[in-house]
């Protein structure tokens, strides 16, 4: 019965607030007009922003933030009705589990010098989708060194490289678009600079710089160029793989002798029991 009086009176004062919402002359004059203009303020942060902005993946802040805040209304509903009626729940540990996991579910960084799990979250999204930007442009590198080798001598223009990249892109494409429309208006430094910001990656630097000569070079000093920086690459992913192996075996030696060290702790209590259990027959007989 009580619960389904906190319900109701929850239904009529979110009616209310929709409804006071709904008038912008009257949204501050009453105080439902307030609390609707503080909701849209709170929960509507930054409208329809992405929550994992840069990282590839797509979350409506607003859409994240009216789940979050739903969630723990609820649970917090839950717990002043279980305050209200005995039971032999620990409703200070649920309150103080609500709030805590409520700060951590919090779409920021960080309070104050303490990082919060969002921060190593949307840092791990952003390393992948940097990764899965560095595959597509070493692509782009090795297509171009195959168009500069099959039109051999022949100048061909920035634009039709552009939209050769284009058409076998997948990630990078709306980038290469952007960054092609913003070149056509012959603001060349600012579409590389775009493409460098975007992708954010020292791979983009190296190819963007290649990028401003395509039209004052030649198809053989351009090629070397490319030859030059997809050699790099590799040489960079063979140190890093080297580096992931060498890592890996580290640990694979220190499980390995901790395993050692705990088989052996484990012989040792054995047979440390069936001394003290073989002293305590003696004694008894």
């Amino acid at each position: 019965m009580l619960l389904s009086f906190f319900a109701i009176g929850a239904i009529w004062l979110f009616l209310k607030t929709v409804i006071a919402s709904s008038y912008q002359r009257g949204a501050g004059r009453n105080r439902y007009g307030r609390l609707s203009k503080y909701i849209r303020g709170k929960v509507g942060a930054g409208n329809n922003a992405n929550l994992f902005a840069g990282t590839g993946m797509e979350l409506p802040l607003n859409f994240y933030q009216i789940v979050r805040y739903s969630l723990f209304g609820t649970w917090l509903i839950v717990i002043v009705v279980l305050i209200i009626t005995p039971s032999g729940t620990s409703i200070g540990m649920q309150l103080l589990l609500c709030v805590l996991i409520f700060i951590a579910t919090s779409p920021r960084n960080g309070i104050g010098s303490m990082k919060l799990p969002f921060y190593y979250i949307v840092r791990l999204l952003g390393k992948r989708k940097r990764a899965a930007f560095n595959k597509e442009i070493y692509r782009t590198i090795s297509q171009m060194i195959n168009l500069f080798t099959l039109k051999g001598d022949k100048v061909i223009g920035s634009n039709y490289i552009f939209e050769e990249i284009i058409k076998f892109s997948r990630l990078t494409r709306p980038i290469y678009q952007q960054m092609l429309s913003i070149w056509n208006l012959n603001r060349r430094e600012e579409a590389v600079e775009y493409f460098t910001s975007t992708i954010g990656t020292k791979d983009a630097k190296d190819l963007s710089g290649v990028f401003l000569k395509l039209d004052y070079l030649g198809p053989g000093k351009l090629k070397s160029q490319l030859i030059h920086y997809r050699n790099n690459m590799r040489a960079e992913k063979v140190t890093l793989r080297e580096k992931i192996n060498e890592r890996n075996g580290n640990l694979m030696y220190v499980l390995a002798i901790v395993s050692a060290i705990v088989v052996l702790l484990n012989f040792l209590v054995i047979v440390l029991v069936v001394e003290v259990l073989s002293s305590y027959s003696l004694i008894l007989n």
